[in-house]
């Protein structure tokens, strides 16, 4: 976080104008740990956020960032139900791009459906949707997406609701196996959409 701050600051800008943060965490248990240094610094409206737990490139390290910032972002930021967690947006616009959070299988009531890859994936992307319509935009505007998968096994059964959902035309895909952070989840979904 002082790395990102020193890149900011040398930016002048600051953590209210990130829009949003890939946080590649090696160990699932250090998740409230993270969360608690993050929200020392970003105390604006945060940015959308994705949390995954990779094996990092060198078994020492314990934590990697990954951030966009876009100068004036945060301004008049919508916060609140709906909009944010506390420790992301469920979306955060930035200049004619629209970053939106990874998104795991979980309803809006909390509720999982455990073990089940399909009603996860269509969750996920019901939830995506969601925030793509209160910027009045659709899949056809999204042109980047990360996928994250608990069990590559599973890839078929997520591809099928994949393009139920997306549409016959849909965007550029990275698919990877690490698990969210999540225990719960089975996939995590991150997308970027253009006005």
């Amino acid at each position: 976080m002082r790395n990102q701050e020193e890149v900011l600051i040398a930016a002048d800008m600051s953590f209210a104008d990130l829009t949003v943060s890939r946080i590649y965490l090696a160990e699932p248990g250090d998740y409230q740990g993270l969360n608690e240094v993050y929200r020392k610094f970003v105390k604006a409206v945060p940015p959308a956020r994705a949390t995954i737990n990779p094996r990092l490139s060198d078994a020492s390290y314990l934590i990697e960032m990954q951030s966009v910032a876009v100068r004036g972002s945060g301004e008049g930021r919508p916060s609140g139900a709906g909009h944010t967690s506390p420790i992301h947006s469920f979306s955060v616009m930035g200049a004619d791009r629209l970053y939106i959070t990874g998104m795991t299988g979980r309803a809006a009531d909390g509720s999982v459906a455990r073990g089940d890859i399909r009603a996860q994936t269509k969750q996920s992307l019901q939830t995506i949707e969601e925030q793509l319509r209160k910027h009045g935009l659709t899949f056809v505007n999204v042109v980047d997406v990360t996928v994250w998968m608990r069990d590559a096994r599973q890839f078929a059964e997520m591809n099928e609701v994949y393009r139920e959902i997306a549409g016959p035309h849909p965007p550029a895909r990275t698919t990877v196996r690490i698990p969210p952070n999540s225990g719960e989840s089975l996939i995590e979904i991150m997308m970027l959409a253009v006005k």
